[in-house]
C-alpha cells in the first residue's frame, strides 16, 4: 500500500522519484518535497536534505521571530515618542498660545501690534495641529509604512532645501517594508543626501526607492559628476548595506550625473 501511495504522489508531482521529509517548527509543521531534476534521487540526497532541514529551518524561524520582536519594540517606541511629543512639544506650544490669547485680550483695539499677535496665534495653531497629527500617526499600532517613510524623507528634503538650496525629486514606490528595514532605508537615503551637500556643489538630486524582483533598489543621484567616476565611496552607507547582504555601486548615469546605486535582497 505504501508503494502504491508513493507512486501516486510521484505521478501527481510528475516526477520519477522524490524525497519527502517532515518539517516541524515551534508553532507549525508540514512536509518538504524534493523531486528529481534531472537525475534520480538517492538515499544520500535524503540524508543531506534531512541535515539541511534540521539546521536551516529553525534558523529561519528564529530570524522571523527576531523580526517580530523588533516590530513590537518599534511599536512600543512609537507610543513612547508620541507621549514625549505631547509633553515636550505640544504642551509648550499650547502654553504659548494661551499667553498670546491673554496678550491679545489685554491689547486695545487700536493697538498696532494686534495683527502681528493674531498672525502668531495662527502660526501656533498650525504647529499644534501638525504635531498632534504626527503624534497620532506615530502612535498607531500598525502605521502605514510607506507614508511614514515618505514623511521622514520629505522632512529631510525640506531641511536640505532650506539650508543648502538643494532641490531633490523623491520617488518612493509601494514597497512592503518591515519596521526595521524602513529604518535602514531611511538612514541610507538621509546619509546619501547629506553626502551630496557635504562633498559636492550639486543643486539638484533625485532619490528613488522601489522593489524589483526579490531586491530593494535605492538610487541617490546628484547633478555634479565626479572625475574620475566612482572614486568616492560612501563608507557608512556601504557598511550599512553590506550588513544587510546588499551591495553599493557609484558611477555616472547616461545624463552625466553621479549615481549611488544600492541593491538589498529581501
Amino acid at each position: 500500500m505504501e508503494t502504491i501511495a508513493h507512486s501516486r504522489i510521484a505521478a501527481l508531482l510528475d516526477a520519477k522519484s522524490f524525497i519527502s521529509l517532515p518539517v516541524k517548527l515551534h508553532v507549525r509543521k508540514g512536509r518538504l518535497f524534493l523531486i528529481d531534476v534531472p537525475d534520480q534521487l538517492r538515499r544520500d540526497d535524503a540524508e543531506f536534505l534531512s541535515q539541511i532541514v534540521a539546521q536551516a529551518f529553525p534558523a529561519v524561524e528564529t530570524i522571523e521571530l527576531l523580526d517580530q520582536l523588533a516590530s513590537q519594540a518599534a511599536c512600543e517606541e512609537r507610543k513612547r515618542v508620541a507621549l514625549d511629543l505631547h509633553d515636550s512639544a505640544i504642551q509648550p506650544y499650547m502654553g504659548i498660545r494661551l499667553g498670546l490669547n491673554a496678550l491679545r485680550r489685554k491689547a486695545d483695539r487700536e493697538n498696532p501690534l494686534i495683527p502681528d499677535i493674531d498672525s502668531l496665534i495662527g502660526v501656533t495653531d498650525e504647529v499644534i495641529t501638525e504635531l498632534r497629527h504626527f503624534a497620532s500617526t506615530v502612535a498607531q499600532h500598525q502605521p502605514p509604512l510607506r507614508p511614514l517613510l515618505l514623511e521622514s524623507l520629505q522632512r529631510k528634503i525640506v531641511q536640505l532645501r532650506r539650508l543648502y538650496g538643494l532641490e531633490v525629486k523623491l520617488d518612493v514606490s509601494d514597497v512592503a517594508l518591515s519596521d526595521r528595514m524602513m529604518g535602514q532605508v531611511t538612514q541610507i537615503v538621509q546619509e546619501g543626501l547629506s553626502n551630496i551637500c557635504r562633498h559636492t556643489l550639486a543643486q539638484c538630486g533625485e532619490v528613488s526607492v522601489e522593489q524589483i524582483g526579490d531586491a530593494l533598489k535605492i538610487r541617490i543621484i546628484n547633478d555634479a559628476a565626479e572625475d574620475p567616476p566612482g572614486e568616492f565611496t560612501p563608507r557608512s552607507i556601504t557598511q550599512r548595506v553590506q550588513a544587510l547582504g546588499g551591495r553599493v555601486e557609484v558611477g555616472i548615469d547616461d545624463r552625466g550625473r553621479t549615481a549611488v546605486s544600492v541593491d538589498i535582497p529581501f
